[in-house]
């Protein structure tokens, strides 16, 4: 509920439809904090541009241990959707 202080997270993203590297660059588990004052961060996962036509495809994005008094809500893991542009 407050942004007094700093906490931490980690995030990975989990494979579905889109593949790691082929669809969009996997990042492994990634560490990130949140300072004092701030209340979102934002995420950079890209997307591999390819000339390839394809269908919508899917990963997942999970966040989990939070530190620092940090809890997390009922939302720990969105969908991502890469829609093709070939």
């Amino acid at each position: 509920g407050g942004a007094a202080g700093t906490v931490s997270f980690s995030w990975r993203t989990v494979e579905d439809s889109a593949v790691a590297e082929r669809d969009y660059a996997a990042r492994g588990t990634v560490q990130e904090s949140i300072g004092p004052g701030e209340t979102s961060k934002t995420l950079l996962i890209p997307i591999v541009s390819d000339s390839i036509a394809e269908s919508t495809e899917l990963f997942d994005v999970v966040i989990e241990d939070p530190t620092g008094g940090a809890t997390l809500g009922a939302i720990t893991r969105i969908t991502v959707i890469i829609v093709d542009d070939d």
